[in-house]
């Protein structure tokens, strides 16, 4: 029911970009899960000592990792933090109608 009075009292525009940003979200969100296993392992084959991976490397790709990580947290929680101001608007706006109706 919010998703409907949302898409009433909102910009559709706005709505549309916030469901892009969510989209791409999704897919970063995919990838960054495909690349932790084999990180993991390469992790792994450091400590073991089994595989003459550069550690150097390797490094710089876990540096590059935690920044994509990081980035990926500070955008969820901006996307987040757009949904709930949009939905509380609107449960404002709403609440205030039925306010004016009961008055």
């Amino acid at each position: 029911m919010t998703v409907v009075k949302l898409l009433l009292s909102e910009n559709l525009y706005e709505l549309r970009e916030l469901q892009n940003d969510i989209v791409d979200l999704k897919n970063k969100c995919k990838n960054i899960l495909q690349r932790i296993p084999i990180h993991l392992s390469f992790i792994v084959d450091i400590i073991d000592g089994s595989n003459e991976y550069n550690t150097i490397l390797f490094r710089k790709e876990h540096e590059q990792f935690e920044d994509e990580i990081s980035r990926f947290i500070d955008t969820v929680k901006v996307v987040r933090k757009t949904v709930i101001s949009m939905t509380k608007d609107v449960l404002e706006n709403d609440k205030s109608k039925y306010i004016w109706k009961f008055n």
